[in-house]
């Protein structure tokens, strides 16, 4: 990694400077489905959702919760399978592709998030999940704080003294006291409670009746997944029946539901272009010039 990437503190008082991490599939998806189709006159080109991400990284750059970022990355989904697919085939086996009308948005969002210094980051066969868990790891390691802007519970897991959540749809700030509140157990458990829960969206058969809160107490009670393993025999009643008739299929989950967070598979170029390109209030301006379709939104 480059040891000597400089990134801008966000206050002269902070210690730490922050980077935020976009979870850009996230919003973008949340802005095709709330928000009105805008499509450019005499074309069928969509527009509302560059449109919608466009503001929503300008007020990023702006301000945060957490005040102002050093940096800030938007980190995306790839095509192709990730190695979730090869560890069970029903893995997201549900899911459709993305509709024609956001795809052809997705690389006016790439050209226009690159031009004001903001990197669009993508890797082949890896989740944007693994890739926050890794840049998370890496911009710790540079002794930054982190804030990952998204809805998706599963990166709740990342969360701790010098990596943070915002939820932008509740505009709630996720420390470790509210993951405990919201889900029952501390962060280090949350890939262990999803893997109990199961996930329907993601194709994730967890252990049926069973939800946060009865998930949350086995993890609190027997203190891992590990744990409740090897005390499986001590459960009893129903709800110990369905934990030893699903331990295999809930300890295989723990593999689709936790995210990598190790830096060293991070591609050396790809740390690069998000290390060395720094957000530019001057561009974020100019942006409807560098590209003209803007300028009907």
């Amino acid at each position: 990694m480059n040891a000597e990437t400089h990134i801008p503190a966000q206050d002269a008082l902070d210690e730490k400077p922050l980077v935020v991490l976009i979870d850009v599939y996230n919003l973008m998806y949340r802005l095709f489905h709330t928000r009105p189709p805008f499509t450019m006159p005499n074309s069928e080109q969509r527009l509302e959702v560059v449109k919608g991400v466009l503001n929503t990284v300008r007020g990023i750059i702006k301000n945060t919760p957490l005040g102002k970022a050093g940096r800030v990355v938007a980190v995306s989904d790839s095509s192709g399978i990730s190695h979730r697919h090869y560890i069970h085939d029903s893995y997201k086996a549900k899911r459709e592709g993305m509709p024609e009308e956001l795809k052809s948005q997705r690389a006016i969002i790439k050209h226009v998030l690159d031009a004001i210094g903001v990197p669009f980051i993508e890797k082949g066969e890896v989740e944007a999940d693994d890739l926050i868990g890794m840049l998370t790891s890496h911009y710790v390691k540079l002794g930054c704080r982190v804030l990952i802007h998204t809805t998706d519970k599963d990166m709740l897991q990342l969360v701790n003294e010098d990596v943070l959540v915002f939820n932008p749809a509740k505009k709630i700030l996720m420390r470790e006291a509210e993951v405990v509140e919201k889900l029952g157990v501390t962060p280090d458990l949350v890939a262990s409670l999803l893997a109990i829960m199961g996930d329907g969206v993601d194709g994730i058969n967890g252990i049926d009746g069973v939800g946060v809160a009865k998930a949350a107490k086995l993890l609190n009670t027997y203190g891992s997944m590990q744990g409740i393993m090897l005390s499986a025999n001590e459960i009893t009643g129903v709800l110990g029946e369905k934990v030893r008739a699903n331990l295999f299929r809930v300890a295989q989950n723990v593999s689709l539901t936790v995210i990598c967070t190790n830096d060293a598979l991070l591609d050396e170029r790809l740390v690069a272009y998000a290390d060395n390109h720094i957000h530019n209030p001057e561009k974020c301006q100019k942006i409807h010039a560098t590209y003209p379709p803007l300028n009907l939104i």
